[in-house]
């Protein structure tokens, strides 16, 4: 990594190590279905999710559309090709989703056996408690099979 301790100080250093012509961004949230990855390099931006086969990447050409409204992955696939390979030298994103999954399911587990008895009252009383109230039997089992499933 490089600091940007420099930049936002407005102190001017001199950096024996160019600093690398992409931005990367991770993101991984526990309320988010697959971690994220972002390049940055030159006009495009390169998104892809989890695995990067189980949802379509997306590119957006910044020059064009800053606003990144309109997804031109299928118009430009060799960048999107060429990007990935770049990341995939970055990091490994389909191993860190994969450790990432399985973390979030190992602190789940861990949170409703906290909860003992009480599981059932909490969970149903989040932030989502308006969707969750529709089929609430439905959700639980749901959980109950991911928490089962291969990883």
């Amino acid at each position: 990594g490089h600091s940007l301790i420099p930049l936002v100080s407005g102190v001017s250093v001199r950096s024996a190590e160019p600093h690398p012509g992409w931005v990367l961004s991770e993101y991984h949230g526990c309320n988010a279905n697959a971690s994220t990855y972002m390049l940055r390099i030159g006009e495009w931006k390169y998104i892809t999710y989890a695995d990067g086969l189980s949802v379509p990447p997306q590119l957006f050409n910044l020059s064009k559309d800053e606003s990144e409204l309109r997804n031109v992955a299928s118009h430009f696939p060799h960048v999107c090709q060429n990007l990935d390979k770049l990341l995939r030298t970055i990091v490994d994103y389909p191993s860190v989703s994969q450790a990432v999954h399985r973390y979030n399911k190992q602190q789940f587990l861990e949170w409703k056996q906290s909860l003992g008895d009480n599981y059932s009252q909490v969970i149903a009383n989040l932030r989502w408690y308006i969707d969750w109230q529709k089929d609430a039997k439905s959700y639980e089992r749901d959980i109950e099979e991911w928490l089962l499933g291969l990883d």
